[in-house]
């Protein structure tokens, strides 16, 4: 049953990132006593997401990589475009932007000669985020406006949230932060029941698009919110993030100070 349980992604979302690698990881022992190595590959990535969370990028990656060589040893093509996902979100999330594109267009190619829409789609967000962090905001807005089209097309609710999320901070670096809080603000919405990272993601973003519209208030509001949350469920990458961006809010609201 623990071995069950610790497999299924979408069943830990309730868990504090830890837990999620301890749990993990007593279940990849039980797959490499038995020699499941299908089951060993889910565990793998499940304990890279798990670390991913708490920042610890290297050891994530090294978990991945491991996940895609035994799907590519397996011939599980789902597995092999889920492990190349993984690896570029691990990057996009440590913030290692170049990295994470040859992964994001691999997975891309793998996804659309499979005809995996799915896969399509996450790609193109992955592809998005890293081209936004490496400062082609163009390239990020291409990416991500295609793939919002095919989840909307597809009634695909969460990834049109997290298309919605990404392509309006793109639209804060555009220079559009009106559009750019209407997506943030439906995103948000959208992903509120999908746990708490989204919610946290969400909020930054929402303080990003405030500040960018001179709303500060509503902005320390955000920020503070999605602080709350990183702390109370350890989400050691996006508390980094929360305090990088309240430091962004405290020193617009001192310079407002000044020049009133």
């Amino acid at each position: 049953m623990t071995l069950a349980f610790a497999l299924k992604w979408h069943q830990q979302r309730a868990l504090a990132s830890q837990e999620i690698v301890e749990l993990n990881t007593l279940a990849l022992g039980v797959c490499e006593r038995l020699g499941d190595e299908a089951a060993a590959l889910i565990a793998h990535g499940n304990i890279a997401n798990g670390m991913r969370l708490t920042g610890r990028t290297e050891q994530a990656v090294v978990h991945l990589k491991v996940e895609l060589e035994l799907a590519t040893r397996l011939g599980d093509a789902f597995g092999e475009l889920r492990a190349l996902g993984n690896l570029a979100n691990a990057y996009v999330t440590g913030q290692r932007f170049e990295e994470a594109l040859p992964y994001a267009e691999r997975q891309l190619a793998v996804a659309r000669e499979a005809e995996s829409q799915v896969g399509v789609r996450f790609a193109l967000l992955m592809l998005g985020m890293a081209h936004q962090g490496t400062g082609r905001a163009l390239e990020a807005s291409r990416a991500l406006t295609e793939g919002l089209a095919m989840a909307q097309e597809a009634g695909d609710t969460t990834h049109e949230g997290l298309f919605r999320l990404s392509l309006g901070e793109v639209l804060v670096e555009l220079d559009d932060p009106e559009r750019a809080l209407e997506h943030i603000r439906a995103a948000t919405a959208m992903l509120y029941a999908g746990g708490y990272r989204f919610r946290v993601n969400g909020l930054v973003k929402l303080s990003k698009a405030s500040r960018a519209l001179g709303k500060l208030d509503d902005a320390l509001d955000y920020v503070t919110q999605a602080l709350d949350l990183t702390r109370r469920h350890g989400y050691t990458t996006w508390e980094q993030r929360a305090e990088a961006e309240l430091a962004a809010v405290r020193e617009a609201m001192r310079t407002a100070s000044r020049e009133t």
